[in-house]
């Protein structure tokens, strides 16, 4: 994953559609909200793009093992438990 990735998924959803909160936040910390989603939350973002990438893989893994619904919150489960086998 690369910058321009992150912020290129940044420029596609949370710069598509500010958000009242997301206005307020950013005058109170006296930034635009281009900053508040480029840098204040590029970390959290960073995780987003991550995990979008990530889910296809994980499905595949797990589609063939379980007879379980694979939404979102198993994956994570799943991929956590396996992250935490390995350390």
């Amino acid at each position: 994953m690369t910058d321009e990735e992150v912020d290129e998924w940044i420029e596609k959803g949370p710069d598509a559609t500010v958000l009242p909160s997301q206005k307020r936040l950013a005058e109170a910390k006296e930034i635009s909200v281009y900053e508040l989603n480029h840098n204040l939350y590029r970390d959290q973002y960073i995780k987003w793009v991550l995990w979008e990438e990530l889910i296809p893989l994980i499905t595949e893994r797990y589609e063939e093992t379980t007879d379980q619904v694979l939404d979102n919150n198993r994956l994570i489960e799943l991929y956590e438990g396996e992250v935490r086998s390995t350390l």
